[in-house]
Parts: structure tokens; sequence; C-alpha cells
């Protein structure tokens, strides 16, 4: 019973720890797109 319930809080963690993981992936490759977008803005002016 116990380690049942240590697999199912393993798996949930896991489960936010990915979704975590996804979210901040997404944040960084926003924020490099964010990046880039600055810079062709101040190379044409």
């Amino acid at each position: 019973m116990g380690r049942f319930l240590l697999w199912v809080i393993i798996r949930k963690h896991s489960a936010i720890s990915y979704q975590l993981s996804a979210f901040s992936y997404q944040l960084m490759r926003n924020g490099l797109l964010l990046r880039l977008s600055i810079l062709m803005l101040l190379y044409q002016y």
C-alpha cells in the first residue's frame, strides 16, 4: 500500500516537473525569439 502511494506521488511529481520543464523551455524559446526580433528592429534603424 505504501509503495503504491509512493509510486503515485512520484508519478504526479514527474508529470508536474515535466510540465514545468516544457513551460520553461517554451519561455526560453520565446525569450530568444523576442531578443532576435528586437535585434532585427534595431538593425533596421
